[in-house]
């Protein structure tokens, strides 16, 4: 199959949706498609993205709500035969333009909302998104030949918009971290300082991150050997400061994001990653830890908490500050259970998120709208 995304997407970039969409290209390619990335650009482009084998092709971009007439020229003519595009993210402009284009040239294209229509997002500026909801995006919801949900849980959210083409449960791929050298690893030991970390996006209603803080002034009175290190970007970085400092909390620190080797070693030297999120379809760093091999603890509104809570691979926790702080210092004390996940988390996410896990998952997926 010869398959189209429209979005430029990178490994390493801040934003997840970028991620997953490039891990989903990459093992595509692997398979023995042919992938591309379309998207906006300041000027035309076309080059392989080395690592994966994806061609990137940027269109010189007219404005946000209308194609370029290059990249509508291109559509129309289809000269990389494309057989599927897929759009990914929702409540974008530019995606509503490129579906209404392939619409109106009779072209399939398939949409992964990546958590996108769950209540908490409809609700957060509710007047703008309900009325781009009603002009725009249950037209291009409905129009699409299928839909990837990325967990059982996300259909759920579908129900808005009464959809009836195809929906099929598409995880995210997860891929293996590169193996840790002797002293990038580290050993669980209960007499020294124990350390939780977050990394993601600066989004205090989003990411949970206010309610965080609060169970950490408990965690603070109950022991004062656990840190809490944040790492990330975002507007709400001088609110998070803010409210640290009208708590009087001791233990946390806030770090700019941090990428490549330097995430790894850091997530490596922790002894449990935080998903404290009032919502979030995946939560790929969270993955991203736990692949190399460290305990999560997730709040229960995350779609995949089923997946810790069904492996006994972390702590689940609550609204509740004082309680979720009580599990939190007895799961971080808990050494014979820390060390029990470190050993079985990383295999277990493989059996089924790797490229190889997925690969038949994907393959039924797309052909299933042919």
């Amino acid at each position: 199959m010869n398959i189209a995304f429209f979005g430029n997407f990178y490994p390493d970039a801040v934003d997840g949706v970028s991620v997953v969409s490039y891990a989903l290209g990459k093992a595509l390619v692997a398979q023995g498609h042919q992938v591309f990335f379309y998207f906006n650009s300041d000027k035309s482009s076309t080059q392989t993205d080395v690592q994966s084998g994806i061609i990137r092709r940027g269109f010189p971009k007219k404005n946000f709500l209308q194609l370029s007439p290059d990249l509508a020229d291109f559509l129309a003519r289809n000269p990389d035969k494309i057989d599927i595009f897929h759009l990914h993210s929702v409540f974008y402009p530019p995606n509503t333009a490129f579906a209404s284009a392939l619409y109106r040239l009779g072209h399939r294209y398939i949409l992964s909302p990546h958590g996108g229509y769950n209540d908490n997002i409809f609700r957060r500026h509710w007047l703008k998104k309900m009325f781009y909801y009603y002009f725009f995006e249950r037209k291009m919801v409905r129009r699409a030949k299928a839909i990837f949900c990325v967990a059982e849980r996300e259909k759920e959210d579908l129900q808005i918009f009464d959809y009836q083409g195809i929906v099929r449960v598409v995880p995210n791929i997860i891929t293996s971290p590169p193996l840790a050298t002797e002293s990038e690893t580290t050993v669980y030991n209960d007499h020294l300082t124990k350390t939780i970390i977050f990394l993601g996006r600066y989004d205090m209603l989003h990411k949970g991150l206010d309610k965080l803080l609060h169970i950490f002034k408990y965690i603070e009175a109950l022991d004062n050997n656990i840190m809490l290190n944040l790492y990330g970007r975002g507007n709400d970085k001088a609110k998070l400061e803010k409210m640290v400092a009208s708590l009087h909390l001791r233990n946390v620190s806030i770090h700019d994001g941090v990428f490549g080797k330097e995430k790894d070693e850091i997530m490596r030297k922790a002894t449990a990653y935080i998903q404290p999120s009032r919502w979030e379809a995946f939560g790929m760093a969270m993955f991203e830890a736990a692949m190399l091999g460290v305990p999560v603890i997730v709040n229960k509104n995350l779609y995949m908490s089923d997946f810790f809570v069904k492996h006994g691979l972390g702590l689940l926790i609550d609204d509740d500050f004082e309680q979720s702080a009580q599990k939190i210092v007895e799961f971080m004390n808990d050494r014979p259970r820390i060390a029990h996940i470190k050993s079985q988390i990383a295999e277990a996410i493989a059996k089924e998120f790797s490229p190889l896990a997925m690969k038949e998952i994907i393959e039924e997926a797309y052909k299933s709208i042919l």
